[in-house]
């Protein structure tokens, strides 16, 4: 099953569409950055409006196969 993460739900006040497949959704209003890893470490997607992604978080998550920005 597919693990979703928002990192900053509350950035972001509109209502998404509920996806057809299934999935795991998690929800956090605010991410700093050193809770990216440990709240990212499941997950398959991410979803971000203003948490930044360097290259050693991005190597610490083998699993991550898409951003969503």
């Amino acid at each position: 099953m597919t693990h979703i993460v928002f990192l900053d739900r509350a950035t972001l006040p509109v209502e998404l569409p509920n996806l057809p497949h299934p999935h795991r959704w998690t929800d956090y209003a605010q991410t700093s950055s050193s809770e990216i890893i440990p709240r990212l470490q499941q997950a398959q997607i991410a979803i971000t409006n203003k948490v930044a992604f360097n290259q050693e978080t991005l190597a610490a998550l083998p699993n991550l196969k898409l951003i969503a920005v």
